[in-house]
């Protein structure tokens, strides 16, 4: 091997160790117990180190992507439209401040299904409806 390429290798694998370390040591920045299982945390435990990005994304359409259910968030009005395929109403209303569409649920049963988020924003928008187990499904009808 010539001395070039023993400069070239050894270059290489200093970087890779650093990277490796780097990425280690961020780990453990970021997480209490290096070993616990991970969880969403939320975007506001990243924006004391991400000021500019964290900017940027809540002027984006991406911060208002999934957002709980809420008149301030549903941009269809709920008030009893139905719409029908293949002969299978589904039915969106309101009961109170909870949005709610009659439809096919788990079993082939048509049930009422409470509205538990959106997803997306203007101009298109989908509906993650709540199931039982705290299990969530979108709605095929979007």
């Amino acid at each position: 091997m010539s001395g070039r390429t023993s400069v070239a290798v050894a270059l290489v694998v200093s970087l890779a160790f650093l990277a490796m370390a780097t990425a280690r040591r961020a780990r453990q920045q970021h997480s209490a117990a290096p070993d616990a299982p991970l969880t969403f945390v939320g975007a506001s435990a990243c924006a004391s180190c991400h000021p500019l990005q964290t900017a940027r994304w809540e002027s984006s359409k991406h911060a208002h992507s999934m957002q709980a259910a809420s008149r301030a968030d549903i941009a269809a009005p709920f008030a009893r439209e139905t719409f029908s395929v293949d002969g299978e109403a589904t039915i969106f209303s309101r009961r109170r401040d909870t949005f709610v569409v009659r439809a096919t649920g788990p079993g082939g049963a048509v049930r009422d299904l409470d509205v538990a988020y959106t997803l997306g924003i203007y101009p298109r928008q989908q509906y993650l409806l709540g199931l039982p187990g705290g299990r969530l499904q979108a709605l095929g009808v979007a």
